[in-house]
C-alpha cells in the first residue's frame, strides 16, 4: 500500500506509475487530472514546442504519427467516427450535391476547409457549400480549428 500525495488515499502500488527504483508520488487518476490541467494552462507553449520539433525533424515526427496510427487503430477509428458523425449531423442534405461538386473540383494539392469550423470553441458552422474554401495544406494546418470574423 502507498498513499497518494495528491488525494491522500492509501492505494495499492498498481495505482501508481513505476519510476526507476520507486513509484510516482501521485496515483494514476491524480496524475491524469494534473496532466490535463497542465495541458490546458500551457497549451500555447506545448503547441510551440511541437511546431519546433516538427520543423527540426519532420520525417521523425511523421514516423511517430504513422507509428501511433498503426499501433492504435481503434483510437483512430473512434476519432474518425466521431468526426464523420459531426460532419453528417451538420450537413444540410439539401446541399449534398453542391458539396460533392466542391470536393470533386478541388484543385490538385489543395485542401477543402470549413471557413467557420464545424466544432469551434465559440461558434460552429455547417457543412454546406458556402462554408467551404480551398486552402493549401500549410494554410489549412495553420488555420486549424479557428475562425475570425474579419475573414
Amino acid at each position: 500500500m502507498k498513499t497518494c500525495i495528491s488525494c491522500k488515499i492509501a492505494k495499492s502500488t498498481k495505482s501508481f506509475t513505476p519510476k526507476k527504483s520507486r513509484f510516482d508520488p501521485s496515483c494514476k487518476p491524480c496524475r491524469a487530472v494534473q496532466a490535463k490541467k497542465y495541458r490546458k494552462e500551457n497549451r500555447d507553449q506545448i503547441l510551440l514546442r511541437k511546431r519546433q520539433m516538427y520543423a527540426k525533424n519532420p520525417t521523425k515526427y511523421k514516423l511517430s504519427v504513422s507509428k501511433y496510427v498503426k499501433n492504435n487503430p481503434n483510437m483512430v477509428k473512434a476519432f474518425n467516427a466521431i468526426r464523420h458523425k459531426r460532419v453528417r449531423n451538420q450537413t444540410l442534405h439539401l446541399f449534398s450535391e453542391g458539396i460533392k461538386i466542391f470536393y470533386r473540383e478541388r484543385p490538385k494539392g489543395m485542401h477543402v476547409d470549413h471557413i467557420i469550423p464545424l466544432n469551434g470553441k465559440n461558434v460552429s458552422g455547417l457543412h454546406v457549400p458556402w462554408n467551404l474554401q480551398y486552402l493549401t495544406p500549410r494554410e489549412n494546418s495553420k488555420k486549424s480549428n479557428k475562425w475570425s470574423q474579419n475573414e
